[in-house]
């Protein structure tokens, strides 16, 4: 895998745990930092959630808002999904500059990620029995928790066509569903274990069985536990796979087998946090966060702009 950093843009953030982008190339971006039920993040260029347009080495912020911020996604409308602590999800309407409630809903689970489909159905990890903040180190192991986890699968209009929570013999699939992507008809989904064990990827195949499960590179000897924080799928049937501990990013195939790895600290960077991609004829652009772990840190967040090779992906 082939990187070259093209831009990077400075934050308001101490961590990027959101980022969408939009056909208009702007970009969302999310903090999710809440203290105490509250922001520490008060003003109009530092909000949660910001819609910000990029423009050589400089960062615009268009809009922002106050809510916490799970995860966002785009529809093929251009309209906002916003993973927030509510069973149904929120959303900005394209143009509407204003946060309401869509029509996807996970009651009484609690959604932690979204992803549109090439086809336009919705898919929503979601679990039962959680009200905690992965990204704050206060974690217990989540394998102990008793409640549902599962993928929601909804059409357009959020009706819901189908839920994958359980294998053939009633076993659960997942542990903390926290992100989400397809490659083909290939579901890709990062599983979170704790803080101390770290995580996996989950590959579901077309009828929803286990097709693989991936775990870090079998090479490399980590510090740290193989530590998934976000999934993104190229337009070459492949998927970047973010690992926040490792600093790293990890390339697989539809398959879920590693095809090539790549360690951000020899670029200078550090804790590689949430992935978009778009398209132009010739690259991937690969948008990547970065932040920190410690609340009270006083390092702010970078957007890297990359242009991605697809003809080193084939």
């Amino acid at each position: 895998m082939e990187l070259t950093v093209s831009e990077e843009y400075l934050t308001k953030f101490c961590k990027v745990n959101s980022l969408s982008v939009g056909i208009d190339d702007s970009l969302w971006i999310g903090s999710g930092k809440v203290h105490k039920g509250f922001f520490t993040l008060l003003f109009a260029s530092s909000k949660a959630l910001q819609k910000v347009r990029l423009k050589g080495n400089k960062m615009k912020v268009i809009e922002g808002f106050n809510i916490e911020v799970k995860e966002t996604a785009l529809s093929p409308f251009n309209d906002l999904l916003i993973v927030s602590y509510t069973s149904r999800l929120k959303q900005v309407m394209r143009g509407s500059g204003k946060i309401s409630d869509s029509k996807y809903c996970v009651e009484p689970l609690v959604p932690l990620c979204v992803h549109f489909t090439k086809d336009n159905k919705v898919l929503i990890g979601a679990v039962e029995d959680l009200f905690i903040d992965l990204y704050n180190m206060h974690v217990p192991d989540l394998s102990i928790l008793s409640g549902r986890r599962a993928i929601f699968i909804m059409d357009i209009d959020g009706n819901h066509l189908d839920v994958v929570e359980s294998d053939n013999v009633n076993k659960p699939l997942f542990i903390y569903p926290r992100h989400i992507t397809t490659c083909s008809e290939t579901i890709f989904v990062v599983d979170l274990y704790c803080k101390a064990v770290g995580g996996r990827v989950v590959i579901l195949d077309s009828d929803k069985s286990v097709k693989a499960i991936y775990t870090g590179n079998p090479e490399v000897r980590y510090r740290f536990p193989f530590t998934p924080y976000h999934v993104a799928s190229t337009a070459s049937e492949s998927v970047i796979v973010s690992d926040f501990l490792g600093h790293a990013l990890h390339l697989l195939n539809k398959c879920g087998q590693l095809v090539t790895y790549f360690d951000t600290l020899m670029i200078g960077i550090q804790y590689p946090t949430t992935l978009a991609i778009t398209t132009t004829e010739q690259y991937h652009i690969l948008y990547m966060g970065n932040g920190d772990f410690f609340d009270d840190s006083k390092t702010k967040a970078q957007i890297y702009a990359f242009q991605l090779s697809l003809e080193s992906q084939k």
